[in-house]
């Protein structure tokens, strides 16, 4: 069994956001939470639009009205046993210089790059039943030179079915992908995997 912990809290400065300048807003879900402060968001993708407008979504959340107030609440807990995640490992930070494009069914669903902290990502919404296919472009990234050549240094990632549990660790008791490339390796790599959901 393989653990991975994450802490998934996300803080938005909501009180700074509630009134910028030029009549920027904040909406949660499509729904305006101007008048939302104090309030710390899990689980939730940010975007920030042409205008400046900030946009939180989430399937975490719903908004509800309060009296007068606009007041996010959640909507239901993470499912525990039904998420598939995206999660990085690189033995030796830096070393293996891979960096890897991650494409589920043709989506693109993150970019990992050696060097760089953990990566945990949901990609449950990408996953469908029946045959799913995950794409791995393996880029290597010398920069300003070959930092090892041991295949003992490697980026890893796995995709599999992972509970989060009470203390905020993934779970995930065998992956469905999992791929590796090491420093000893100097090419550049276009793979193909499939995996069905169990």
């Amino acid at each position: 069994m393989r653990v991975w912990t994450t802490s998934f809290l996300l803080l938005i400065p909501l009180a700074a956001l509630a009134a910028p300048a030029g009549g920027r807003s904040v909406f949660l879900n499509g729904q305006n939470i101007d008048t939302v402060r104090g309030q710390v968001f899990d689980n939730v993708s940010v975007e920030i639009d042409a205008d400046g407008n900030v946009h939180l979504k989430s399937d975490v959340y719903k908004v509800g009205k309060t009296g007068a107030t606009t007041q996010p609440t959640p909507e239901k807990e993470i499912p525990r046993g039904v998420r598939y995640w995206l999660v990085s490992e690189e033995n030796a930070p830096g070393m293996s210089q891979y960096d890897f494009d991650v494409f589920v069914n043709s989506n693109l669903v993150k970019t990992v790059k050696s060097g760089e902290p953990q990566v945990v990502e949901d990609v449950t919404r990408y996953v469908l039943p029946g045959t799913n296919t995950v794409t791995i472009t393996a880029r290597k990234n010398f920069g300003a030179g070959r930092r090892a050549e041991s295949k003992d240094f490697y980026m890893r990632i796995y995709i599999g079915k992972g509970e989060l549990n009470d203390t905020g660790a993934i779970v995930i008791e065998s992956a469905d992908v999992d791929y590796r490339r090491t420093s000893a390796e100097v090419t550049n790599f276009a793979d193909q995997l499939t995996f069905t959901p169990k």
